[in-house]
């Protein structure tokens, strides 16, 4: 039985997670019915101008900030910079938060060495 992935404590969303998160919206947003489709529907409740105003304007503050973590994920560049200097200011710190990063190091200094470590002896041979 697989686990569900629980959602990190600081907010930040991954692209896929973005991505579907917008996805749900959608579906959620097509599946309302108006009152003119369906008599039984609660009739909306009526909102002030200024109410709908901030409603707005908090949605798209909200949007910003999806599509705003959405672009620092993908620029892939900027995020290798981040994590260079990361490792250059603390490395134990670095190496705890960012384990993936890490182990992908080690394994390519170790399959470099290796590598080197082939050649001389094909060399010397």
């Amino acid at each position: 039985m697989a686990k569900k992935k629980s959602e990190p404590d600081n907010q930040q969303l991954s692209v896929s997670a973005a991505v579907t998160q917008v996805a749900r919206g959608v579906v959620t947003a097509r599946a309302v019915k108006t009152n003119e489709r369906d008599e039984d529907a609660e009739p909306a409740p009526k909102r002030s101008r200024a109410e709908l105003q901030a409603d707005i304007k908090a949605s798209r503050a909200e949007l910003t900030g999806v599509l705003d973590e959405i672009q620092q994920r993908l620029d892939v560049p900027a995020r290798a910079q981040e994590i260079a200097g990361d490792f250059r200011a603390d490395p134990m710190t670095a190496a705890r938060t960012h384990k993936k990063t890490t182990a992908t190091a080690v394994v390519l200094v170790a399959a470099v060495g290796t590598g080197i470590g082939f050649l001389i002896r094909a060399i010397v041979k």
